[in-house]
């Protein structure tokens, strides 16, 4: 009689090792065959789904997986059969007590054993906050654009009553006009200084008003107008905006620090009206100084290139920098400093039409800087170049 034997303990080691790490591992660990059952699966498969060992081995597979499920469930294991080394896709498991349990799977079929040999876990709570998470930002996508909607339909209405009020305002304050002249010439015989000084008054306010209407026909002409967008040369624009504001200068001496800008894509008349509306706002703010200093350059902030409209002049506390571009704001008194209250509102209105940002930095009887800027581009330091992304 002859016997051969062989040393399996190193082998019956890495199978007990293997079994106690089977049992162990908190992931739904089976082996499965390709006549839809299962043939092994860990205790992890009890804890989860409430089903026993036993049970869940009498029935395909299948008969666990949610109905939806099914037929997806088929299509992913017929890849793995058809040369599909390994594959993952998620589905659903009923547990016994009706409860569903979301599973993520991996696996990979072992050819000569014709067996495949899988891995799942449980996602249930990452599905549920996953779907959380596309809910609330589904619902955050439909509030944001019905109050964007409710936004421009409240930004129309307020400008159409704005042209209107604006438009219809005109005729009786020229009536208004009209008769207060009619009135002065036939007191101006009369000299009665109480009533000159009354008419007087009638028509100083008929100016101020129409001024305030032609500056809300303006902002509103704005807010409507279409743009054309070119490659502007800002330095032409800023010379023509204080040619324009020659008449404001007469015979003042201001030192002026007009430094070279860059070329930028924009609607060249709106652009000017900007220039034209800040650097007015310089001349009229540096009048009780004896030496005006008005700049307007470029400096580079936090690596963005800014473009600076900066003067000497009267300044203001920050505290009431909110104030600045709102529509008949004013932060100075009427008297010391006429003018209508629209010209930075006018200003932010066509620089948030271009996509750009403006703030002001200013200190009390210090001067007041303006800093313009793209909101996503930076002003590059080429003549010609467009601005790259800041």
């Amino acid at each position: 009689m002859f016997q051969v034997c062989r040393d399996i303990t190193q082998e019956a080691a890495v199978r007990e090792h293997r079994d106690f790490f089977f049992c162990l591992s908190l992931d739904l660990l089976c082996v499965a065959g390709l006549d839809g059952y299962f043939k092994r699966l860990n205790p992890a498969w009890e804890r989860l789904l409430h089903y026993s060992i036993g049970e869940l081995l009498s029935k395909p597979y299948l008969e666990f997986v949610h109905p939806d499920d099914r037929s997806r469930t088929l299509t992913e294991a017929a890849k793995i059969e058809h040369g599909n080394i390994t594959f993952r896709f998620e589905n659903r498991y009923l547990c016994k007590d009706g409860e569903i349990k979301w599973l993520l799977w991996d696996a990979f079929l072992v050819p000569e054993e014709q067996l495949i040999y899988a891995a799942a876990r449980d996602i249930t709570d990452y599905v549920r906050m996953r779907r959380e998470v596309q809910q609330m930002n589904e619902g955050l996508e439909r509030r944001v654009q019905q109050r964007t909607t409710e936004l421009s339909e409240v930004n129309r209405e307020l400008e159409s009553f704005t042209y209107s009020v604006s438009h219809d305002l005109r005729a009786p304050l020229r009536q208004i006009n009209g008769f207060a002249h009619l009135l002065a010439e036939r007191l101006n015989d009369q000299a009665d200084p109480a009533a000159n000084h009354c008419l007087t008054r009638i028509q100083e306010g008929v100016d101020k008003m129409e001024r305030l209407t032609e500056s809300l026909l303006r902002l509103s002409h704005i807010s409507r107008l279409g743009m054309q967008f070119q490659l502007t040369d800002l330095d032409a624009i800023v010379a023509e905006a204080i040619e324009t504001l020659r008449p404001e200068i007469g015979n003042r001496e201001i030192a002026w620090k007009i430094e070279p800008l860059v070329s930028v894509e924009c609607d060249a008349a709106l652009m000017k009206l900007v220039f034209t509306n800040l650097i007015s706002n310089a001349i009229k703010f540096t009048a009780p100084r004896r030496h005006a200093v008005i700049r307007v350059g470029q400096e580079t902030i936090d690596g963005c290139a800014h473009i600076v409209v900066s003067d000497n002049g009267v300044g203001f506390e920050m505290i009431h920098a909110d104030k600045l571009f709102g529509v008949f704001q004013r932060l100075h008194r009427q008297e010391d400093f006429p003018g209508t209250g629209v010209g930075l509102a006018i200003v932010q209105r066509i620089l948030n039409r271009h996509g750009w940002l403006i703030r002001a930095e200013s200190e009390l009887d210090r001067g007041t800087a303006f800093y313009l800027r793209p909101s996503a581009p930076n002003i590059g330091d080429s003549k010609r170049a467009t601005p790259n992304a800041c």
